[in-house]
């Protein structure tokens, strides 16, 4: 590992006046005929290729899939303002302790700036769905992974570090849905085209949180590297765990029992194929905590051994 001195910072905002959607993309509408079309793709709720799903029919699809926007954009919400933003603030005003570069700093309030138009975006959205459907959300006002995230902190000596890392973590991990769902043309545009410009400044935003921790990560001690080392399979985990609330609430609205719904969510979230996933939108993350040096140390490979992140 490059020792911190050796550690470029690339100037990834150069251009932010230019290319950050805040700047330049237009107020996504969704038209009333919108009503008619699927808002999530299929092919990332596997839910809907159940057969006692598949039964009730299309428009009970079409609903399955609202919630499961609902619950996207609920979740995206939140993390960009609640958890991101104070990580950006902490360090664009230097309070984390760490040395980092000027241009660094610089650049996390333009990131901050993304992350709150990402946030008002995707309640805009939201809110025009349920308008357009009249179908109301049934996500919880605080998503499911925030009150675990608060634990996991709570363990950690410094909260501050702990929080940092997980926003590396949200900000690093490739998620098929702002990778594949923008090019999915049964999604209609207005969806399509707003995830398309959260994915465009988050291709700049996961470089930018990769450099973060190649500068942070020599400044630990040994011991801190060990305890962060440690927690992030489970942030990764955490972050990456379905939605599993809200998705019930939707199975029970379509009429399914609530031991059928239990089954069918422990039968797609807890197979093969849902592991695979979890590793192949990891991998990115995995292969920076493994490029700074984290998984040289044997605890911290053991615990992402146990936690199915190593192919």
């Amino acid at each position: 590992m490059k020792p911190l001195s050796e550690v470029a910072y690339r100037d990834l905002f150069r251009h932010w006046d230019r290319d950050a959607t805040v700047r330049r993309a237009p107020h996504r509408t969704l038209a009333m005929s919108d009503g008619n079309g699927y808002f999530f793709s299929a092919d990332r709720e596997p839910l809907v290729n159940e057969p006692e799903i598949t039964k009730l029919g299309t428009n009970a699809i079409k609903a399955l899939l609202v919630q499961r926007l609902y619950s996207y954009l609920r979740f995206t919400s939140f993390l960009e303002r609640r958890v991101v933003n104070p990580v950006v603030l902490a360090i664009a005003d230097g309070e984390l302790g760490f040395h980092l570069p000027r241009q660094m700093r610089t650049d996390a309030d333009k990131i901050y700036t993304d992350e709150g138009w990402h946030a008002q975006f995707s309640n805009d959205l939201a809110q025009q769905v349920e308008s357009v459907t009249q179908i109301a959300p049934l996500t919880p006002r605080v998503p499911e992974f925030y009150p675990q995230l608060c634990q996991i902190v709570q363990r950690c000596r410094h909260p501050a570090v702990a929080h940092l890392m997980f926003a590396i973590v949200s900000e690093t991990l490739i998620s098929a849905i702002l990778r594949d769902l923008p090019h999915d043309r049964n999604v209609v545009q207005a969806v399509r085209d707003e995830i398309g410009d959260h994915a465009r400044d988050e291709l700049v935003h996961h470089q930018f949180f990769s450099d973060v921790l190649r500068h942070v990560w020599p400044q630990l001690s040994g011991s801190l590297r060990s305890e962060y080392g440690c927690v992030i399979p489970e942030m990764i985990r955490l972050f990456l765990r379905p939605d599993v609330e809200t998705m019930g609430a939707a199975l029970a609205g379509l009429g399914i029992e609530e031991v059928m719904a239990g089954e069918l969510l422990q039968k797609i979230h807890q197979g093969a194929a849902a592991k695979s996933t979890c590793r192949n939108a990891a991998r990115s993350t995995v292969g920076l905590f493994r490029e700074v040096g984290a998984l040289s140390d044997s605890p911290i490979m053991e615990s992402f051994a146990r936690a199915e992140l190593l192919e």
